[in-house]
């Protein structure tokens, strides 16, 4: 059996007809052409071309293809016309150069024809620059999201309605100790010390039911756990993501180790500086008395609030009040008290 050779469709009007040609051609909504495969010039444009590009139907029958494009493109232009071509084709975008000198963003499709005998191809030419821009701003959106994710210096996890970890940052790896491919798709109570999982899995619950942006347990000391199964302190705050399959929560995880430390450590001070015997008064640079300790209001007969913003010239019987206010200075500013 012999295959019948393709053959390039015929587009004369005495065949189509003049009224059929002008409504499936003319009033199309897209601009629409057809050129000359070996000149490259117009034979034929519809209204929305017209409009589109901003030339009369005479000026683009005067002009060629090339005439639409940015210079640099035009030697793509040439090679593609030249090319072995199917009688359909789908020739992808193109930047195409408007009346006034700006550039859009078209897609391509034409077919192969003979019109008024030339050998032409029809193109129908669909405007995707809004679609384009919208598709870098998402481009540059998601870039933007990513380095402030990646650059965080807290651990960052977005976890879905299910509680299943849908992305992590680089700090997550850090703190936590797994990589990130150990955490997608995971249960986010993995990173929640085992006797809170189920209380966890309740809030999470209720959290969904009114997303807004919170810290995670205000009032209770939040732990989170390690891949080697360490305990650490942590402080959370929760903020709801709304895609179109509903709600994403990117939770924020702060180690606050150091701060507790220094918490603690400030908390051993004060009880020492509180239990000792001997009398301590705390100033800042202007003698302005920010403190004093119990032997101090003991040994003096003050209470702390009297005392508090009082210079420490104005302590009674001080027969040496110069001499402090002078140890007083040296200490402040040197960081350290050198007197006896």
């Amino acid at each position: 059996m012999k295959t019948k050779k393709s053959t390039p469709k015929t587009l004369p009007h005495s065949e189509v007809g003049e009224e059929t040609f002008r409504l499936l051609f003319h009033h199309n909504p897209i601009p629409m052409w057809v050129y000359d495969l070996n000149t490259l010039a117009f034979l034929e444009v519809n209204d929305a071309a017209t409009e589109k590009y901003g030339y009369t139907r005479d000026e683009f029958l005067a002009m060629t293809i090339r005439e639409i494009r940015p210079s640099e493109d035009i030697p793509r232009l040439v090679e593609n016309v030249k090319s072995k071509r199917p009688d359909i084709q789908h020739s992808g975008e193109w930047r195409h150069k408007l009346k006034d000198g700006s550039i859009i963003d078209m897609e391509i499709h034409s077919h192969t024809t003979e019109f008024n005998g030339h050998k032409a191809a029809m193109v129908a030419a669909n405007d995707i620059t809004e679609r384009k821009r919208a598709e870098e701003t998402l481009r540059e959106n998601q870039t933007m999201f990513k380095g402030l994710f990646e650059a965080s210096p807290d651990a960052i996890a977005v976890v879905n309605s299910q509680g299943l970890i849908m992305q992590v940052n680089s700090q997550a790896e850090n703190i936590f100790g797994y990589l990130r491919n150990e955490l997608v798709g995971q249960q986010v109570e993995m990173l929640i010390p085992a006797s809170l999982r189920e209380r966890h899995t309740k809030d999470r619950a209720t959290y969904l039911a009114h997303p807004r942006i919170r810290p995670m347990g205000t009032g209770i000391n939040l732990s989170g756990l390690r891949k080697d199964g360490t305990l650490f302190p942590v402080d959370i705050i929760l903020s709801p993501l709304e895609i179109q399959s509903g709600f994403l929560t990117l939770a924020v995880i702060h180690d606050i180790t150091k701060r507790k430390q220094a918490e603690e450590e400030i908390s051993m001070l004060v009880s020492a500086f509180k239990s000792i015997n001997e009398t301590v008064v705390i100033t800042d640079l202007e003698h302005n008395i920010r403190y004093a300790n119990p032997a101090f209001l003991t040994t003096y007969g003050y209470s702390l609030n009297e005392l508090v913003g009082k210079k420490i010239e104005e302590m009674r019987a001080s027969n040496n009040a110069n001499e402090i206010i002078e140890d007083i200075n040296k200490a402040a500013k040197t960081g350290g008290w050198h007197g006896e």
